[in-house]
């Protein structure tokens, strides 16, 4: 894997000890590729005694707080992930800049019992979550 001045490049292969970009780079962090993965426990809520526990699930949302990330997926498992779309002021061409912030992902709708969220990072991009909250409907879909 290959971060280029900020930003992804294609994976490349090394070749004698050396890499040929297609592109012009002045700074160049090279890597094995890795696919960095979390996966929440099963939601509860203290909505009930019960707290939610054996009821239909759904998260709506994932509000993350985050240090100078960038490249977040998330989702309700690893086969269904949404991207963080981040860019806002950059240039086209231009890296997204690293988000220290609290970022929301709108989940695609996946009604279960666990009501748990997977993160993913498969990018050579830092991924720093501080703290996380759900948003969650309960009682119907499954």
């Amino acid at each position: 894997n290959v971060l280029a001045d900020g930003a992804v490049l294609p994976q490349q292969v090394v070749t004698g000890g050396t890499v040929t970009f297609p592109v012009g780079v002045t700074t160049a962090h090279i890597g094995l590729p890795i696919t960095a993965q979390m996966q929440t426990p099963p939601a509860a809520q203290s909505m009930d005694p019960a707290m939610a526990q054996g009821m239909a699930k759904n998260v709506n949302k994932v509000f993350l707080r985050t240090w100078r990330s960038s490249g977040i997926l998330a989702g309700p498992d690893f086969g269904h992930l949404v991207p963080y779309r981040q860019r806002s002021t950059e240039n086209p061409g231009s890296p997204p800049n690293m988000v220290s912030d609290e970022v929301e992902i709108v989940l695609d709708a996946a009604w279960g019992a666990s009501g748990q969220v997977c993160i993913q990072q498969s990018d050579p991009l830092p991924l720093d979550i501080a703290a996380m909250t759900l948003e969650i409907a309960t009682g119907g879909g499954v």
